[in-house]
């Protein structure tokens, strides 16, 4: 979005007051172990890596290191202010439990908060009915809430149906999206 000419919705939103979390600027799994995990952008290139880390050999954390670093630059110039959350991209039913690493990272880079945990368990198959998403949903609110991890990292749930879920995997329609 911030490679865009205009970008004057952003500013508007800034204006506004409204906060802004990064998401990575490449949509990385923060999770990854290798290179290839990271994203297909660096599978199918992988010296891009190297030069999003001036290495010729970068592990994926030092290239997630990166991602946060440029991406809240390039909104700190772009936009004139400063990154205080992170939305990982997907979501993870154990939130970042099982990521320290990045957990630290966060923290060392200033964020104050990560929204990562993300459990929705309607049925599997496409087109459920609405009842099962509303059975759903109600679970979604009653399981995520708020909470703060051993090290003090602030979690915010990404609680209910999100837009990627709803279109792409339960394949539902704009009107029932906005039931």
């Amino acid at each position: 979005s911030l490679e865009h000419d205009d970008i004057d919705y952003l500013h508007q939103l800034v204006r506004a007051g409204h906060a802004l979390a990064s998401h990575s600027y490449r949509h990385i799994n923060v999770k990854a172990k290798t290179l290839e995990q990271l994203q297909v952008v660096y599978r199918n290139d992988p010296a891009l890596a190297a030069r999003v880390t001036a290495q010729p050999a970068p592990t994926a954390f030092e290239v997630i290191q990166r991602e946060l670093r440029d991406t809240r630059e390039v909104v700190r110039n772009k936009l004139g202010v400063d990154l205080r959350g992170f939305r990982t991209p997907g979501g993870f039913s154990n939130g970042l439990h099982d990521a320290p690493e990045f957990r630290a990272l966060l923290k060392q880079e200033d964020y104050s908060y990560v929204s990562s945990h993300y459990d929705f368990r309607a049925a599997s198959t496409p087109r459920p009915s609405r009842e099962t998403l509303e059975a759903a949903l109600s679970s979604s609110l009653d399981h995520l809430q708020p909470y703060r991890y051993s090290d003090g990292l602030l979690e915010l749930p990404m609680m209910g149906l999100g837009d990627i879920g709803a279109f792409r995997l339960l394949d539902l329609e704009r009107a029932e999206w906005l039931q």
